[in-house]
């Protein structure tokens, strides 16, 4: 028989959503009518820890000697989100967690003060495996395995058939084989983990619990409101809010005259200088120059190099793109080995061009909608300014890069594959270079 328990040894900061999640195994109702629990919502709001716990707890109840998954985007992601801080809680309160690559042991050796406190058992094993599922390809690792309990972590940024697969693992175990899964809004309500895990949550015998930030007992009030300055426009709805909301409109709605300046307003004096380019051979080609102060979370677009071939009825080669961006940084009395380094997306032609002009070349980091996150924050903080009269493409493709209608219906999140060429070059050098 499963008791009850007094929840209120080291974490007394567990406010109740999270207090449910974790004691999720001590209750009657749950195990008998639900398959598991999908929990959504904001970031930083203690769901995936609590989940995670309330899995291990769960798991250490009911089962012995199961194997169990923990899974996510990747192994790193999953990791740092909640296996390495779950195991050292767990030591912290008697037991045993024994590692091996992506596999672990978790073991309760004998009863503690605490672990009596919770109603655990002692002298119990189970195990545990660590699977990425951010790809097409992420099935195959699951498949063939029989699974006690699964938890996926940021499950809709997964693979659909990933969590699917998953979830078919653990039939053989009925409805004591449970499921969790985490995640924050990543598009509007027809998104389809929207469609099939919380709208269709009870089909699927799932209970939906969402959260917001406030649901994070250990965060002050200090904390939960600097929180709420680091996103805006459909990004705060999302990430602070937890709201599945359509990205609608203009991509950067947030940009004002006080995102540009003039040149005499660029800071003096020692700055690092950077170049970002999104090649095109047969349309657009546009290459910033940025400078920034060491240390400063604020950078200059003090220039632009922008060729429409499509436009101008002409190709240029790799190798005169090169010289053009030479000309440029020669009116600042610049050499490309001063810069820090042009970033470049990996999959770019030109790159051994650059590599040959003197230029320190380094590969964006191309996640797109993540990029555009960034770039929108440091856009509204004004942490992105353009010198107006030397950036004149910019100024009309920011006016112009919107979101794909089409995609939105769809409940996913695209960029229109227009007018986005400064845009894009904007969004290599804020993630790799400004975000990092």
């Amino acid at each position: 028989m499963i008791r009850r328990v007094d929840f209120r040894f080291n974490f007394k900061k567990f406010k109740k959503k999270s207090k449910n999640l974790v004691l999720m195994y001590s209750s009657e109702h749950f195990r008998k009518k639900f398959k598991g629990v999908v929990a959504h919502g904001a970031v930083r709001s203690s769901k995936t820890f609590s989940l995670a716990l309330g899995q291990i707890l769960y798991v250490n109840q009911t089962g012995e000697n199961t194997l169990n998954l923990w899974g996510g985007v990747s192994k790193e992601a999953i990791d740092g989100n909640y296996v390495t801080p779950s195991l050292d809680l767990l030591r912290s309160i008697g037991f045993s967690c024994k590692r091996s690559g992506n596999e672990v042991e978790v073991y309760l050796p004998r009863s503690t003060r605490i672990t009596r406190k919770l109603g655990l058992r002692a002298g119990v094993r189970n195990y545990y495996e660590i699977k990425g599922g951010d790809t097409v390809r992420s099935e195959s690792k699951v498949q063939g395995r029989t699974y006690y309990t699964i938890l996926i972590d940021e499950a809709p940024k997964c693979d659909r058939q990933y969590i699917r697969q998953a979830m078919a693992r653990t039939v053989s175990y009925g409805i004591d084989g449970k499921v969790f899964l985490t995640g924050n809004p990543e598009g509007s309500k027809k998104h389809w983990f929207h469609k099939e895990y919380i709208a269709g949550a009870a089909k699927k015998l799932l209970f939906p619990i969402h959260f917001k930030l406030e649901d994070n007992g250990s965060l002050t009030e200090k904390q939960i409101s600097l929180a709420k300055t680091m996103y805006s426009g459909v990004f705060y709805r999302r990430m602070i809010e937890g709201e599945w909301v359509a990205a609608e409109g203009l991509v950067y709605d947030c940009v004002t005259e006080a995102n540009y300046i003039t040149s005499d307003q660029v800071p003096q004096g020692a700055l690092d200088v950077y170049l970002s380019l999104d090649y095109g051979n047969s349309n657009a080609f546009s290459c910033g120059l940025w400078v920034k102060k060491r240390g400063d979370d604020k950078a200059y677009r003090i220039d632009q190099y922008y060729y429409n071939a499509k436009k101008a009825g002409k190709k240029k080669s790799a190798a005169q793109y090169v010289k053009e961006i030479i000309k440029m940084m020669e009116h600042y009395g610049l050499e490309p080995w001063e810069a820090e380094g042009i970033v470049v997306d990996p999959s770019a032609p030109i790159k051994p061009e650059l590599e040959e002009g003197g230029f320190y070349v380094i590969d964006a980091d191309n996640n797109v909608l993540e990029g555009i996150q960034e770039t929108y924050e440091a856009l509204a903080e004004r942490r992105l300014l353009i010198v107006k009269e030397n950036c004149e493409s910019w100024c009309e493709e920011v006016e112009l890069y919107a979101w794909d209608e089409k995609a939105s219906e769809q409940g996913e999140d695209k960029v229109m594959k227009m007018w986005d060429h400064t845009m894009d070059e904007t969004r290599y050098f804020t993630k790799t270079v400004l975000a990092a």
